[in-house]
């Protein structure tokens, strides 16, 4: 399992749930693998655990999946508008809306501008991913009302005086303009600006470049100068060339390793991603300096974390643990987030709430060959959750590395109704692999070519070039297989 396969879903922001194909994960949720887990050996059965309630204190008020409506009432009022594009299989999504979304430290910006919850997968978001399309989920933009042209980003997980600063950020900007009045081209937030739409027009060279220029005018202990690194090293991550991310997280590290933050986890996390550009012994020595710090991160009580930015820590620490050959420190660090992630399900205030974990329970629990120890909670949590596509999903993917195909076929067929967009051709996908664990490469290659067609189906700022490529090679490379 490397690194890479762990990864963090943002990304960026990573306590984002980053696509990298690009894992879709905080841009670091651990990636999705079909590869079967060791066989279950534990005994103790993990019961779905009593709620308690969590209160909304931001005095947010959310339009649902309408950008037409919400963006008209922004320019009613002349507000700028925030925008928050989120998905159901994105733990980090779910993780701030539970939490930093509901905070009352948000309170004090609430009526400054309108805002926009869009779930990336509903069918209708088609037209507004096209324009805004995410890199890593979530993302959150500043949009001006005037000419929908993006102020501010935000990607993945961000404590709630990130967030505030980062709408604040945005809001200023917008309003600046709208009043006629224009940032130099070379001021922090121009560059910051610039360095958004770079990425957002995947000229990460360029954007990188950029977020560097900003960070020079903050003092590196700031939230601003994290935040930018971050974005810069993240920008740096999408290169083919990777020895540009590892050069600068070798240069910042120290620095950011004092960022007891999600934007300190994730700048880490790309350090040591990248290591890999580096000749020996420095992609060592870098792993394992970001090792070092992460664990340090985690283990402040008072780091601006949450349950769910911990547990992508402890699972990032564990891919770098397991890159490092140190197998016994990679289930010590499992079980310290097993033990995390089972308290923090028995705090969540709703079946929903609880479903923020679910990726990682199963995950973590397949990886300690526990799965069985699980599989309870997630059953009873797909009951509470009827409508909900990532409880049967996750399910079937724990069946299969338990190698009970059957049932995992059938907790497929409960999800495809609920899903839509890229996320149901990832199920499609899961479908091709149990089939393949049980020899059949008949339906295997039927639910390739299913796949295939399914992606490229989707409307326009739903499709995905890569994951239409990924999809075909797969299928290619089942034509090319010797029959059985």
């Amino acid at each position: 399992m490397s690194i890479l396969a762990l990864g963090l879903c943002l990304l960026v922001g990573l306590g984002s749930c980053k696509g990298k194909e690009k894992p879709e994960f905080k841009q670091g949720e651990a990636a999705e693998t079909s590869k079967p887990a060791p066989k279950a050996t534990a005994t103790t059965v993990i019961e779905a655990p009593e709620s308690t309630s969590t209160i909304d204190e931001s005095g947010i008020t959310w339009i649902e999946n309408d950008y037409d409506a919400a963006l008209a009432l922004a320019r009613e009022t002349g507000k700028p508008l925030v925008i928050d594009m989120w998905a159901a299989w994105c733990h980090t999504c779910l993780a701030m809306k539970k939490g930093t979304l509901r905070d009352k430290g948000l309170a004090a910006i609430a009526e400054d501008v309108i805002w926009l919850a869009i779930d990336t997968e509903d069918p209708s978001s088609a037209a507004v991913m096209n324009k805004f399309p995410p890199k890593v989920w979530p993302t959150f933009l500043v949009v001006s009302s005037a000419d929908e042209a993006v102020q501010a980003t935000q990607i993945g997980s961000a404590s709630v005086e990130v967030f505030r600063d980062f709408v604040g950020r945005g809001r200023d900007h917008a309003n600046a303009l709208a009043s006629g009045l224009a940032l130099a081209d070379d001021s922090p937030l121009a560059l910051l600006r610039s360095g958004d739409h770079a990425r957002m027009n995947s000229r990460y060279l360029d954007s990188a470049g950029l977020y560097a220029g900003a960070r020079k005018s903050f003092a590196s202990s700031t939230n601003a100068f994290a935040d930018l690194a971050k974005m810069e090293i993240s920008a740096l991550h999408e290169l083919e060339d990777k020895k540009p991310c590892a050069v600068l997280g070798a240069s910042e590290l120290e620095v950011m390793a004092a960022h007891h933050s999600p934007n300190g986890v994730d700048f880490l996390y790309y350090a040591a991603s990248c290591a890999e550009a580096l000749e020996e012994p420095d992609t060592t020595q870098l792993r394992t300096r970001s090792l070092e710090a992460i664990r340090a991160i985690v283990a402040d009580d008072d780091a601006a974390l949450s349950n769910d930015d911990r547990s992508y820590a402890l699972a990032t620490a564990r891919a770098i643990a397991l890159e490092l050959k140190n197998e016994p420190l990679a289930k010590a660090l499992a079980t310290e987030q097993q033990a995390l992630l089972k308290k923090a399900a028995a705090q969540a205030g709703t079946a929903l709430e609880e479903m923020t974990y679910v990726w990682h329970q199963v995950e973590v629990h397949a990886f300690l060959g526990q799965g069985e120890a699980i599989l309870p909670w997630v059953e009873a949590l797909e009951a509470r959750l009827p409508n909900e596509y990532d409880p049967p999903y996750r399910r079937a993917w724990l069946l299969l590395t338990l190698d009970r195909h059957a049932e995992a076929h059938a907790a497929v067929t409960r999800a495809l109704p609920l899903a839509h967009g890229a996320r149901k051709g990832r199920i499609l996908s899961l479908d091709a692999d149990i089939y393949k664990a049980e020899g059949n490469m008949e339906k295997e290659r039927e639910l390739r070519a299913a796949v295939v067609a399914h992606y490229e189906g989707l409307p326009t700022g739903m499709a995905s070039a890569k994951k239409l490529t990924n999809a075909k090679k797969a299928l290619a490379a089942m034509d090319k297989a010797p029959k059985p």
